[in-house]
């Protein structure tokens, strides 16, 4: 392992902690501008209207996890068996296919693929669950992961009367966007912080 490939993964760490405090910053902005329900206020903010910051929140921040995730693909995915690449695909699939629609269409789209993201990071807790590098940590942090989007999406699909009148839309926000947000953040930074050269083999 030399000193670049060594750096070039803890780059990739940065950019899930990077895409993790975009989604923390951008999630405030959105949910003041949307409102707290699912009737959409669309008020102005800086400028914009809610369909320019949805599409930040479902875009940017993603595109960042997505290209961590492949950074780290030789960690993440050594040693474990081919049904666990399952795994880390749907998580791919899941962050990368809303992102891209997000940004093409300047929108913050349905949930659909945020189950996805749940079972794949649910796969690969389990695949990566007494690897050494992630000392049980990160296993938790994934594991906590999809519990968090297996939740949001069950509670987005409550009846909509009682959706609206808990201020679903912001606590359905708090789950699936800063919970979910800070669990990538405590990802990224384990993994910045535990990397070492001896520790990664190739996948």
């Amino acid at each position: 392992m030399t000193h670049q490939r060594l750096q070039s993964l803890r780059l990739s760490s940065l950019a899930l902690t990077g895409g993790s405090l975009l989604i923390l910053i951008l999630w405030p902005i959105y949910i003041s501008e949307h409102g707290p329900t699912s009737f959409e206020r669309n008020q102005l903010v800086f400028g914009q209207r809610t369909l320019f910051w949805g599409s930040l929140l479902g875009g940017l921040p993603n595109l960042m996890l997505a290209a961590g995730l492949v950074g780290l693909r030789s960690v993440v995915l050594a040693g474990i068996r081919s049904w666990a690449r399952v795994g880390f695909g749907l998580t791919l699939l899941g962050l990368l296919v809303p992102a891209v629609v997000d940004l093409l269409t300047s929108s913050l789209g349905p949930p659909w693929f945020v189950p996805i993201v749940g079972i794949g990071s649910v796969l690969l807790a389990a695949a990566k669950w007494r690897d050494p590098l992630w000392r049980g940590r990160a296993a938790y942090l994934l594991l906590s992961l999809g519990i968090l989007q297996a939740v949001a999406i069950a509670w987005f699909f409550m009846p909509k009367d009682v959706f609206d009148s808990i201020n679903g839309y912001r606590l359905y926000g708090l789950m699936a966007h800063v919970l979910v947000g800070i669990g990538w953040m405590l990802l990224g930074v384990h993994f910045f912080r535990n990397l070492k050269g001896e520790s990664i083999s190739a996948a």
